[in-house]
């Protein structure tokens, strides 16, 4: 399962004919809400999934993949291993693939990186190294703080290596790095704002944790996004 967050109510009930008693359904989406859902519906048969990309699709259509990062991780919940035909399946040339005995740990780290990465581009409008060379890296350090103080009240602090991860991508001088909300945003495409930064909001809500710089990035995003409603009524 790989949509856009606006189709996922949709797919949910789309691919019941599809699920048997062996069925495996590997969610490949951003953020935790998707997981709900499924597990409600399909109580036993979904497996957690995640992908490390950066990526997008040029004027064509094709994919064009930005870094040399490309990395897929699934894993069971509760915890225990996946069925072994669901590696053999996903291994293929240039996608490195793992089995985490911790995957929402690692869901919950993508989460807290990727609402970094939106909360900073979209609310600066520029790349990671734009906004840094332009005196933004107390902003850079003080996003991936904030997103990592939510996972860690959830009960998932971010292990060393997803830190550094973050920490290196997010604030690496001259890069050219955006976040693919950034990019839709930018496009005037639907983006996935809700599903990403406002239910990582409403979870922080709910877990005591402060957020300004989610809640400005949220209104920046939200505006731009009802301006655009606007013009296309």
């Amino acid at each position: 399962m790989a949509v856009k967050a606006g189709a996922i109510e949709a797919v949910v009930e789309q691919i019941a004919p599809a699920v048997g008693a062996e069925t495996i359904i590997i969610p490949f989406l951003n953020g935790m809400r998707h997981m709900d859902l499924l597990h409600a519906r399909y109580p036993g048969h979904v497996i957690g999934g995640l992908i490390k990309i950066v990526a997008a699709l040029d004027d064509q259509g094709g994919a064009v993949q930005m870094t040399s990062l490309a990395e897929v991780t699934i894993g069971s919940l509760p915890a225990g291993p996946p069925p072994s035909w669901v590696k053999h399946a996903l291994d293929v040339a240039g996608l490195t693939v793992i089995e985490a005995a911790e995957v929402e740990q690692d869901l919950w780290e993508k989460w807290a990186f990727i609402s970094a990465a939106g909360i900073v581009t979209c609310l600066f409008d520029n790349t990671v190294g734009n906004i840094r060379e332009a005196g933004g890296l107390p902003y850079l350090e003080s996003a991936i703080a904030e997103s990592e103080r939510v996972a860690t009240a959830a009960g998932h602090e971010p292990r060393e290596a997803s830190q550094a991860q973050s920490r290196g991508i997010l604030t690496e001088p001259g890069s050219a790095f955006t976040s693919s909300l950034f990019r839709d945003l930018s496009a005037g495409k639907t983006t996935e704002a809700e599903h990403i930064l406002g239910d990582f909001a409403q979870r922080a809500r709910v877990l005591g944790v402060s957020t300004p710089l989610l809640d400005l990035a949220l209104v920046r995003i939200r505006a731009a996004e009802a301006a655009r409603s606007a013009v296309a009524r």
